[in-house]
């Protein structure tokens, strides 16, 4: 299967931007270096990935960052005050997760109203529940084991974050490749009437969307805490804008019915790359937000300029 035409340019501007950076920062190539950038880029992946599933189905998710906020503060209490295990915490956050995406699913469909609207109601309730649990206050007593997951590498200079975001990426596009409940999801948000026809429950792909986009954002909530050492209540705050924009950018439809994995793979690698440029050239973080907010606002016209020139030509 050919590569879609975007997907080569994406590439082509991630190979560009590394040659550039190790041209202009020798920094870059570090051991250190590569091993920081590959941690960001592994939560970035998965956190593109919670905004593609609520996209397929033509969606909107506004609660990226509050529910993975929850999740990080559940696991955090769960640990550090109520003496849980580990391995009880963990399974904890991914099924606050999972509840939380699955109610987002429900509230969209039995409600008629539109998943925009739905998860920023729901984002401030995860946030509201978030403070009420923490007191917007870390929770810094984790275990030593758990949080060694997040420095361990393999094959030497290669975080374990990376592989477990790798790992997510090949599930995923087995998913929707393969799988018929993932094929099921994109026919409904390219069509829900046509795939009504087809005997497609149409009122279950949403559902499905949201509770997979909830369980990608606990993965990478926990995946945060082991970056940043901590369980912080403001896990997540930031990624709102990078969530929208490493689908899109990677080649996902706003209006549902087509994703690509592997092109938010390369959207996530050219934002983490970005950010590390900025780091590297001492350059105030805070322009990180307006970098991702100019190339999100560039795929979207990007994304609308390809969709008209496909409608002329089916009418032409």
């Amino acid at each position: 299967m050919k590569m879609k035409r975007q997907q080569l340019g994406l590439w082509a501007a991630v190979t560009t931007l590394a040659v550039v950076l190790a041209v202009v920062y020798p920094a870059f190539l570090s051991a250190f270096n590569e091993f920081v950038l590959l941690r960001v880029i592994a939560v970035l992946a998965i956190v593109g990935f919670a905004q593609m599933a609520s996209l397929a189905v033509g969606e909107f998710n506004l609660s990226v960052g509050a529910l993975a906020g929850l999740v990080v503060v559940v696991v955090g209490w769960l640990i550090e005050v109520n003496g849980s295990p580990v391995w009880v915490a963990l399974l904890a956050g991914i099924l606050v997760g999972v509840v939380g995406g699955t109610v987002n699913g429900l509230l969209t469909v039995t409600t008629g109203i539109s998943g925009f609207v739905i998860t920023l109601g729901t984002a401030s309730a995860f946030y509201g529940i978030n403070l009420g649990i923490s007191n917007a206050s870390p929770y810094y007593d984790l275990p030593k084991s758990f949080l060694d997951l997040g420095t361990s590498s393999l094959f030497g200079r290669l975080p374990l974050l990376f592989f477990v975001a790798a790992a997510v990426a090949v599930l995923l596009a087995v998913f929707y490749r393969w799988l018929r409940a993932g094929r099921n999801v994109l026919a409904v948000g390219g069509n829900a009437e046509a795939a009504g026809m087809l005997g497609i429950r149409t009122k279950h792909a949403p559902v499905l969307a949201f509770a997979m986009a909830g369980t990608l954002e606990a993965i990478a909530a926990l995946l945060s805490v082991l970056v940043v050492g901590s369980a912080q209540p403001t896990i997540g705050a930031t990624w709102l804008i990078s969530s929208f924009a490493i689908p899109i950018i990677g080649g996902a439809a706003l209006t549902g019915g087509d994703v690509s994995v592997g092109g938010a793979v390369a959207a996530a690698i050219l934002l983490g790359m970005i950010n590390n440029g900025i780091v590297l050239a001492n350059i105030n973080p805070l322009w990180v937000e307006l970098v991702d907010g100019i190339l999100l606002f560039s795929a979207i016209v990007l994304s609308r300029e390809k969709r008209t020139s496909l409608s002329e030509v089916k009418i032409a």
